[in-house]
């Protein structure tokens, strides 16, 4: 009996050390401090509800294969069919790189038009503009061969 009183005392004063608000509080900087992290989705972009799908070998094969192309996971892939009707094909990694580098300098040959103005005579001009049409053409090309 004195061990079960002993131990209820020592609940007891657990408790007041856990209640005591200066033993157990931060202090306002630590509670408010960035803990890092990626921030919360709005509540409207949340993806909450799961769906378990049972697939034989070669129907998870089919799309495995879909996912891959695509440059997804199987249940990004699943989700994409399921609400697209299909799965769209990303662009190439050799492709994306020369569409980006190709980018840079369509805007280089912005910048030039630009600075340019009324200082070149109206065939430069021409060539000019016609580069940058040949770059933006390019680029579209590069994307719809994906």
């Amino acid at each position: 009996m004195a061990d079960a009183d002993a131990g209820l005392g020592l609940e007891r004063a657990m408790f007041s050390l856990r209640s005591n608000g200066s033993q157990t509080t931060r202090s306002p900087s630590v509670r408010s401090r960035n803990r890092g992290g990626r921030p919360p989705l709005p509540a409207i972009l949340r993806r909450t509800r799961t769906i378990n799908v049972a697939l034989t070998e070669d129907e998870y094969a089919a799309l495995r294969r879909k996912a891959l192309a695509a440059a997804l996971r199987p249940a990004e892939a699943l989700r994409e069919l399921a609400l697209r009707g299909e799965v769209r094909e990303t662009t190439p990694r050799l492709n994306a790189q020369a569409w980006a580098h190709l980018g840079k300098f369509q805007g280089a040959v912005s910048r030039l038009l630009a600075i340019a103005g009324e200082r070149i005579d109206e065939q430069d001009r021409a060539l000019i503009e016609s580069l940058h049409a040949e770059i933006r053409a390019l680029r579209l090309a590069l994307v719809r061969t994906a």
